[in-house]
């Protein structure tokens, strides 16, 4: 019912802006009209999300910050891995680059 919308799923919600920030740092280099796209993705999540968080859902389970490390690592795997997958396709389609971005 509406007057009891129960409680917020983070971990769906964390699994997937993890796959979309996977999605944007690894096509941001191959395919830079991903980054806009992912703009108007992430601006829409930012208007609901807000929303629901702020005026439907209870504020019981609010751990004041403590995830924010947790997802700080989170973004910088992604950017590890976006690091790795340019790589491999540098590497793969045999130019210069592949051998310079070795070291990063």
């Amino acid at each position: 019912p509406l007057c009891n919308p129960g409680n917020m799923d983070y971990t769906s919600l964390t699994n997937d802006l993890v796959l979309m920030f996977i999605i944007l740092f690894v096509y941001a280099i191959l395919s830079p009209i991903t980054s806009y796209v992912m703009l108007i993705g992430f601006f829409c999540l930012t208007v609901g999300y807000r929303n629901q968080v702020l005026f439907v859902y209870d504020p019981s389970n609010d751990t004041g910050g403590k995830l924010w490390p947790k997802a700080a690592g989170y973004l910088v795997l992604c950017m590890l891995i976006a690091q790795v997958t340019i790589f491999g396709v540098l590497t793969l389609k045999e130019s210069p680059g592949g051998a310079l971005m070795f070291p990063l």
